[in-house]
């Protein structure tokens, strides 16, 4: 055979190895509903205020239409995260007394939620309540769509903080 008919068989032999390995990446389970996973999720998210990333908080939030943050959209609900990030200073998020609801399909995670600003005028509590997350496992895509993995999104929140849909209107 010649050169290039080996590096074409090579080649193949690799693509599939890729594919299968693409393959058993989709078929394992979600990860549980647990503590430390939760932790983490919650750990990332307030990093991502932290920076000021949009986009990080919302890669936690399911992209159904019906999925309502404090009663706005997504849409909405970037939208006011882009103006609240746009007009503050430092930011800092903690949270605290974390108490799991786990369910064979859906799940809750109830938190005290504090976020802070650090501006040169002085220090501030931007918001403070009670956070009640709504959570379920959906199927995320990744690389564009084609494969998808198991893993545990926000559906709904709640909170008993000042009302998110007024926010930054005087």
């Amino acid at each position: 055979m010649k050169k290039s008919s080996w590096l074409m068989i090579g080649a193949c032999v690799v693509l599939l190895l890729g594919l299968w390995g693409v393959y058993s990446l989709t078929q394992k389970p979600a990860p549980g509903f647990t503590e430390e996973h939760v932790t983490h999720m919650l750990t990332a998210m307030k990093t991502a205020v932290e920076h000021k990333d949009v986009r990080g908080i919302m890669s936690f939030v399911d992209e159904a239409p019906e999925t309502r943050i404090s009663r706005l959209n997504q849409d909405q609900t970037r939208l006011l995260l882009n103006r609240a990030f746009h007009q503050s200073g430092k930011l800092q998020a903690e949270f605290t007394k974390l108490e799991l609801h786990p369910s064979e399909t859906d799940a809750t995670a109830d938190f005290d939620l504090e976020v802070k600003h650090h501006m040169a005028e002085g220090d501030g509590i931007d918001y403070s309540g009670h956070i009640t997350l709504h959570m379920r496992q959906v199927e995320v895509p990744h690389l564009l769509g084609l494969y998808h993995t198991m893993d545990w999104r926000i559906t709904r929140a709640e909170t008993t903080g000042p009302d998110l849909a007024n926010y930054g209107d005087y």
